[in-house]
């Protein structure tokens, strides 16, 4: 087995996409990105009801806390993505453009960024409640 990356002639031997030109491959993209863009709108658009809700709910009972608004917020925003993302689908549908295909996947990006990071900021969040009630728990 040949474990030497830095020959390129490897690469391109094994590549399967070298015959291929620009335009089948934005073609073949498009049509997977075309497969998906209807959950990406309603992904979006719950998202975005999730987060309104959220919003209005933390306004109407006057919530004193920040945390509410923080989270709804960022559900806002990723509802947000997702719909630039679908938008930039059906551009790219229409004109097969690259540029449309970095939009769709530079917005799929930040989403999964943004969500990664509150994943986190929630888990270490669970992590600190736990061990403060572990430590009350052993305190008694």
């Amino acid at each position: 087995m040949n474990t030497n990356y830095s020959n390129s002639s490897n690469y391109s031997s094994n590549n399967s996409c070298d015959h291929l030109d620009s335009s089948t491959i934005v073609r073949r993209v498009t049509h997977l990105l075309i497969k998906g863009k209807g959950w990406l709108k309603i992904f979006g658009i719950l998202l975005l009801i999730s987060g309104v809700g959220a919003v209005l709910e933390s306004f109407v009972f006057f919530s004193e806390s920040s945390n509410g608004t923080t989270i709804s917020g960022t559900e806002i925003i990723l509802g947000i993505l997702l719909l630039k993302a679908y938008s930039a689908i059906i551009r790219t549908e229409k004109t097969e453009s690259i540029e449309d295909i970095r939009d769709t996947f530079r917005s799929i990006g930040i989403y999964f960024v943004i969500n990664g990071i509150s994943l986190l900021l929630f888990c270490g969040l669970i992590l600190l409640g736990s061990l403060a009630i572990v430590s009350l728990l052993l305190l008694q």
